[in-house]
């Protein structure tokens, strides 16, 4: 119980990092009186909610994980790493981080 405590503590660290640092972003704009502009600010809200989404999934990941009914599918590799990268857009941003992917794929990977 202990490790699948310490799992989700991992899996959600980087979520709530991001949600924070967006939040930072926007509260510095608005204490300096820089005009936020719509497009920017829908970016982070739908990057926040994109974390919420995230957070909700790991909970249901981490219920079904010891369900022994899993079914392993194909999952896309490409898909996911810049899931990843979004998720960590606002920290990358701050920490001015470029990252530029090259992903060619030959197969899909697989999931539980």
């Amino acid at each position: 119980m202990g490790d699948m405590i310490s799992a989700i503590t991992h899996q959600w660290k980087q979520p709530l990092t991001s949600m924070a640092s967006s939040l930072i972003l926007l509260k510095l704009k608005l204490q300096n009186k820089e005009k936020i502009d719509e497009v920017y600010l829908e970016k982070k809200v739908t990057q926040v909610d994109d974390n919420i989404q995230f957070l909700a999934h790991t909970i249901d990941d981490f219920k079904e994980f010891f369900s022994p009914n899993k079914i392993k599918k194909l999952c896309n590799l490409e898909k996911l790493i810049h899931k990843a990268l979004s998720l960590n857009s606002d920290i990358l941003l701050t920490s001015e981080i470029t990252i530029h992917t090259d992903l060619q794929f030959q197969k899909k990977g697989s999931c539980v």
